[in-house]
Parts: C-alpha cells; sequence; structure tokens
C-alpha cells in the first residue's frame, strides 16, 4: 500500500504543477530502476545514474522513512553483516526510496536553468557541478540556492508522503493503539489532509489547502 499510494501521490502532485511538472516526475520515475538495480545485486552494479541517486539523497538527506517514527523502539534482530538487508524495517526504506527520491528529483528537474537543462543536469554522479556548466556554479551544492531548494524538497516529501521526522512524530504515536493503527502508515493522515485540510500557509510551499475543500469552496 506504501508503494502504490506514494506512486500515485507524486503523479496527483505533478498534475498540479506547482512544486513540479509532470514531464519532470515521469523522467524521474525512469531513473528510480537504476537504484533498484543496484539494491537487487546489493551494491555490486551500479551506474553513474545510481551513484548520482545516492550520493543526493545521503548528501542532502532529504528522504525520511519510518525508522525514525520508531527510534524509541530499538527493535534488536539478529540479522547482522550480509544478511542485515532482511531487517524487516528495510523493506519500508526499500518502499520510501523509490517514492521519495523521484519527488526530490523532479523538483530538481522542474527547474530549467536553460532549454533542455535543468538544475538536476549540471551536477555528475559526486554532485559536483560539471565542467561545462560551470557559469552555473551559484547552484553549487553547500550554496544557498541550491540548500534553500533541499528545504522545499523535504517540506514537499512531508506534504506528500507523510512526515516522518523525529520532530514531526504524529501525537498518536505516542500512544500504543495509535502505534498500532499507523505503524509503516504515516501517509494516511497526509492523504486526509491533501483533501480535506483547511488552509495553512507554509514559509516554503506557500498556501496549502485540501482539494476536496477548494472545490466546495469553488476557490
Amino acid at each position: 500500500p506504501n508503494a502504490a499510494a506514494g506512486y500515485f501521490a507524486n503523479f496527483i502532485e505533478a498534475s498540479d504543477g506547482r512544486v513540479f511538472n509532470m514531464k519532470a516526475m515521469k523522467r524521474a520515475y525512469r531513473l528510480v530502476p537504476n537504484s533498484t538495480l543496484k539494491l537487487a545485486t546489493l551494491g555490486k552494479v551500479q551506474t553513474d545514474t545510481a551513484k548520482k541517486i545516492a550520493n543526493f539523497v545521503s548528501k542532502a538527506d532529504v528522504l525520511l522513512d519510518s525508522t525514525n517514527e520508531f527510534q524509541k523502539a530499538q527493535v534488536n534482530s539478529k540479522l547482522t553483516g550480509k544478511f542485515e538487508y532482511l531487517h524487516p524495517m528495510n523493506f519500508n526504506k526499500w518502499v520510501e526510496f523509490p517514492n521519495q527520491s523521484t519527488t526530490a528529483m523532479a523538483r530538481l528537474m522542474s527547474i530549467e536553468l536553460e532549454p533542455g537543462v535543468s538544475v538536476w543536469d549540471i551536477f555528475d554522479s559526486e554532485m559536483n557541478i560539471k565542467p561545462e556548466y560551470s557559469k552555473y556554479e551559484k547552484w553549487n551544492f553547500e550554496g544557498e540556492l541550491f540548500q534553500d531548494e533541499v528545504r522545499k524538497i523535504k517540506e514537499i516529501i512531508k506534504k506528500i508522503h507523510g512526515d516522518y521526522s523525529e520532530e514531526g512524530r504524529m501525537l498518536a504515536k505516542n500512544h500504543t493503539l495509535g502505534r498500532m493503527a499507523f505503524f509503516f502508515k504515516t501517509w494516511v493522515a497526509r492523504t486526509v489532509f491533501n483533501r480535506f485540510g483547511a488552509e495553512t500557509n507554509s514559509t516554503d510551499l506557500g498556501v496549502q489547502k485540501g482539494r476536496y475543500k477548494s472545490l466546495t469552496e469553488g476557490s
């Protein structure tokens, strides 16, 4: 359910066109299989694209998953070493990675610097600006422009896929029944808000309001 919900949520957001467009989202999903290949081969096969995606999400620290939510649980596992990837919590990471990484990439792909060249395109696999795009040095990874986008991407991911951060853990998860009801399902509450939520104003994303509420109010 997480995978399907995240996939459709990404395309619904793309159809809106404000934070990224449909063309960028489709392109991002075309690149994700590179990371899937790396996962399937336990890292033995890694394309330059897979390396770029991995370096981007790691250095920018934009991805969130349910392991953040349950750090207090201190789940013990005897699966270590080469079998650690079989830990149950890792399966959720594998689902969240393609959904959230495409969200992040689509945002950068939607920022066009010149015809056919987006912010995503100017970086190499190490997330350094390619020599042929040195004129866009102001977009370097550590610079203010790029870091502003990283902050926006994190907010976009929370909006679309749910807030998995330690700070944003939903109150219900501090209670046993809440944890049982929402385990791996932080996106449920966000999905409800995206449809029926009252108007809010985000510093990074602007005015946000549930789609159905907007329709019923005629706005």
